[in-house]
């Protein structure tokens, strides 16, 4: 899924940054949350450098993205005599059905490597610009680079959100171990918490 050698001398599209923080980025959400950024520009514009902005989108840890879910479940669970079994349930089919398969347009999974410890989501409702100027900065700061045909995924997810390219989708082990080690510690942790209040 990804490179950290032979990466371009540019910018490229699928180009991640991690622990990115950059004051004139608007923010969505509080800052503390980003755990970096995903290189959404074309990689023709970016080489090219005729641009005025380099178009990017948010990364966000898989604990941030399933307790926004959670609130927005709230009150479509609120009738079930097991309010959190149902938005558990309701989650983890979310999770498996769209995101870790990539058929959700919105969300884009980054797997686990030796870089990336935990599963992080980059959020494509959120893109913002960040100033030419900075580009040289990015450049240097890179962690990774999305490979084919990741890249066209995001690409495609990004143009047209509609498009669908053939990629390796996570087995169903791999599935099962991110919400076994992953998901349900974290469901279980906050919806435990709220049961406190």
């Amino acid at each position: 899924m990804y490179r950290t050698k032979d990466i371009s001398k540019y910018l490229c599209q699928g180009d991640i940054i991690l622990d990115y923080k950059n004051e004139d980025l608007l923010y969505y959400e509080p800052k503390e949350s980003y755990k970096g950024i995903i290189i959404i520009s074309y990689t023709c514009d970016l080489e090219w450098k005729k641009l005025n902005f380099i178009s990017v989108c948010p990364i966000y840890s898989l604990e941030h993205i399933i307790n926004h879910l959670i609130e927005k479940l709230r009150k479509g669970c609120s009738e079930s005599k097991n309010k959190n079994k149902c938005i558990k349930g309701v989650i983890i089919n979310f999770l498996k059905d769209e995101i870790f398969n990539y058929k959700n347009s919105y969300y884009f999974l980054l797997k686990i490597n030796d870089i990336i410890k935990k599963p992080l989501v980059g959020d494509l409702q959120q893109i913002s610009n960040i100033s030419f100027i900075y580009y040289d900065e990015l450049l240097k700061l890179r962690n990774l680079s999305l490979e084919n045909p990741w890249i066209e995924k995001l690409g495609y997810m990004v143009g047209e959100n509609f498009n669908k390219v053939a990629v390796d989708i996570l087995e169903e082990s791999e599935i099962e171990d991110i919400i076994n080690n992953n998901c349900n510690p974290i469901l279980d942790k906050i919806l435990k918490d709220e049961e406190k209040d």
